[in-house]
């Protein structure tokens, strides 16, 4: 320590942005779920999280499939959307729909609160059953 300032590159301190911080302490968070042969509407069940009191969920992205179940359907549309929800206060974020899934990455973090609960539906809207996933990633504080 030189001049009574701490020797930050001798101990090997550092700061980091909350995502970088987040993934070095193993708070990342990444939820999936499935349902095979769905039919028009149906969505996986119990796709949700509750995010523990003194927690704060913070969420990058979520992405979706939709393929059909059967060889016969592939060369039809394979329609379907997911969003993600806080069941709690019912806001709704990053809805996003196609034809065989989608994804969207958000420029600024969903923030949901400890103490609520959050869903992330995928939902089959193609003609024929298909099997569907949904994924989403971020980080608890």
């Amino acid at each position: 320590m030189a001049h009574g300032y701490p020797d930050f590159e001798g101990d090997k301190s550092g700061l980091y942005l909350k995502p970088e911080w987040a993934a070095k302490e193993g708070t990342d968070k990444s939820f999936y779920a499935n349902r095979i042969a769905a039919t028009f509407g149906q969505a996986p069940p119990a796709a949700f999280y509750l995010v523990p009191v003194g927690k704060t969920l913070y969420l990058n992205g979520l992405s979706f499939g939709v393929r059909a179940n059967l060889v016969a359907d592939a060369d039809n549309n394979q329609m379907g959307s997911a969003y993600i929800i806080d069941t709690t206060t019912g806001d709704i974020y990053g809805y996003v729909g196609g034809n065989g899934g989608g994804c969207v990455v958000f420029p600024k973090p969903i923030v949901i609160p400890g103490g609520d609960v959050v869903a992330y539906p995928v939902v089959c809207q193609a003609n024929h059953a298909c099997d569907i996933d949904v994924t989403c990633w971020g980080y608890e504080i």
